[in-house]
Order: C-alpha cells, then structure tokens, then sequence
C-alpha cells in the first residue's frame, strides 16, 4: 500500500500500476507472445475443479504468464472484478451490468448428495421432497435454490449453511447428512461409489458459470490467453462428464452465447 494514502486512492494508485505494468509487458512482447501477469479469481466450487486443468494448461500454452488466483464467493469476486482487483474470474448467475461483461460457459443442475446407499433405493428427488428434507448447503447454493423454487411456492430446508465446501462433503462422507450442492462438486466422489446423487426431477434448479471480465477495459494478450484456457477447461471437463450425473440425468448444457445471463441472483457459489 501507498503510505499516508486514502485507502479509495490507495487501490486506484496501484490499479495504475498494474495497468502500467500490462502495458509495458505488451510493449515488450511486440504483441506477438502472450505475457505478463494475470489475476485469475475462482470460488470455493470452481477453484478445485477448474483450477489443476488450467496449470496444466498454461504450463504448456503459455509458460511466460505469471498467475495469481485468488478465491472467493461470486459476490465477491464480482466486486474485485470492478475495482481492478482480479482481471478475470469465474462467476455464478451473476447479475446484469455494464461494468463486467460475462461470458456463459455452461449450466450445471444442482443436485442432492447423500453417503451411497444399497441399490433400489431412492432415484431422485422432487420439489415436495426438498421442501420437507434438511440438507446442508452453502448460503450462494441456497439463494440460488430458493430463487429458482419460488414458482413452485416452496423452499429449500436448510439444516445448516456451511461456507467450508469441504466440511460439507465430510459431513455427508460420514452419513450426518444430506446435502444441496451442483452436480460438478462432489462428482469424483459420485464415480467412486462414496456418494449417491439424486436429482431433482420435477425442477430445473441449476447454475450458470460465466466468465466475467472488466467491460470498459481491453484487455491484454495474457488476460485473453488465460481467458480462452478457461473456456478449454469448461467444455473438456463437460465432455468428460463433469457437471451431468451418471447415466445422463439432468445432463448439463452450454450456456447460450450472450453476454449477459438471463438470472439475477446476486450471491453464489
């Protein structure tokens, strides 16, 4: 920090830093190889899962781009996203506005997660069951959850909201409970046979991963490259399965091409 500085001035000075920093970087560069330093902001759902793939990626592509994650709730990262703070992040059912532009990745389902159970048993979940089934979840999951089951008159019944995406997989491990969470979370644990996933049939409860990016600034060769590596990441873990259940329920979709999303909800995860 700029000592004696106003913390408001304080972040536009080093937000002028860094942009001088970028725009040297580019000069350097000739505008031919992608360099330079990106601030890349995921949350605790797509940093686990998005973020080995996307190292992997940039140590092949790009090995010149220096990355910085940082890590958040999607309210969150949008805010730094405005001030400058992060140049690129991963964000869900983020509002509409001028000052970030969005990029729709894909929809995932948001599913039921239960310790695996013998066969013959349960194989989804309707909305009557949500509404009367405590479940834990994340307070971002939850908002989204009830938003979309207002046309149905109900809610979901949340034992707990726990931020700790790990905490919340131990708890169902350990059979203490139920959870509320999207299909890409706990989905190793679902191949595996740990965790049983229902859906939730009579609904389309789901989440819409998007890029977002500052609208009003260009952005850089290496905030594009780190931008398109993103994107690989998405459709090769979709391909592979990742954010549909087995067997093909509630199968996953891209998100339509179009900057803005047609959700609003303003928290997630």
């Amino acid at each position: 920090a700029f000592a004696g500085v106003a913390p408001d001035l304080d972040q536009h000075c080093q937000r002028i830093v860094r942009e001088l920093s970028r725009a040297q970087d580019e000069l350097r560069s000739g505008g031919a190889v992608a360099q330079g330093r990106v601030i890349l902001g995921v949350s605790p759902t797509t940093g686990p899962l998005l973020l080995p793939g996307v190292v992997e990626r940039m140590r092949r592509q790009c090995p010149q781009i220096s990355l910085k994650v940082v890590d958040g709730f999607s309210n969150q990262l949008y805010d730094w996203l405005q001030a400058g703070r992060a140049d690129v992040a991963v964000l869900t059912n983020p509002v509409n506005s001028r000052t970030v532009k969005v990029t729709p990745l894909i929809s995932e389902p948001v599913v039921v997660y239960a310790k695996s159970q013998p066969r013959g048993g349960k194989r989804f979940f309707t909305v009557a069951d949500l509404a009367r089934t405590p479940v834990v979840s994340t307070e971002a999951i939850r908002l989204i959850a009830d938003e979309q089951l207002q046309r149905y008159k109900a809610r979901v019944r949340v034992e707990a909201e726990i931020d700790s995406v790990e905490a919340i997989r131990r708890l169902v491990l350990r059979g203490t409970n139920m959870a509320l969470m999207p299909v890409s979370t706990f989905h190793e644990d679902v191949t595996s046979g740990k965790l049983t996933a229902w859906p939730i049939a009579d609904a389309n409860i789901h989440r819409i991963l998007t890029l977002g990016q500052q609208a009003d600034r260009r952005p850089s060769a290496a905030i594009d490259e780190v931008a398109q590596i993103m994107g690989a990441e998405v459709r090769a873990l979709a391909e592979s399965g990742v954010f549909s259940l087995p067997g093909g329920n509630n199968v996953a979709v891209r998100a339509p091409r179009s900057r803005k999303t047609r959700h609003q909800e303003k928290d997630s995860a």
